[in-house]
């Protein structure tokens, strides 16, 4: 569904499902940011702190969090990851799902 390209900038890559589960249409450059900003801020900081320990430890994540939509409707979102490791990068492959 969607990728962290490159974990240390923190860069996106969205497919078609996962721009239409996060309400966000083809034009809008995703971003971290982006993505943290469409979290309702109760989740925001332990979706944070959960990436980032699998980044540090290379941990997967399967977390549970709420989202606002741009419309202002609100979606429970599961996802799931794992970072991999490359010689230049670090990775994570993300899938999630309404629930």
């Amino acid at each position: 569904m969607g990728s962290w390209d490159h974990l240390r900038t923190l860069e996106l890559t969205w497919s078609d499902t996962a721009r239409e589960l996060f309400g966000v249409s083809d034009s809008v450059q995703v971003s971290y940011d982006l993505f943290l900003s469409l979290l309702e801020s109760d989740d925001r900081k332990r979706t944070e702190h959960a990436i980032r320990e699998a980044v540090e430890n290379g941990r997967s994540f399967d977390l549970s969090y709420s989202l606002r939509k741009p419309s202002g409707s609100i979606h429970w979102v599961r996802a799931r990851g794992a970072v991999a490791f490359g010689a230049e990068s670090l990775c994570a492959a993300c899938d999630a799902a309404r629930h």
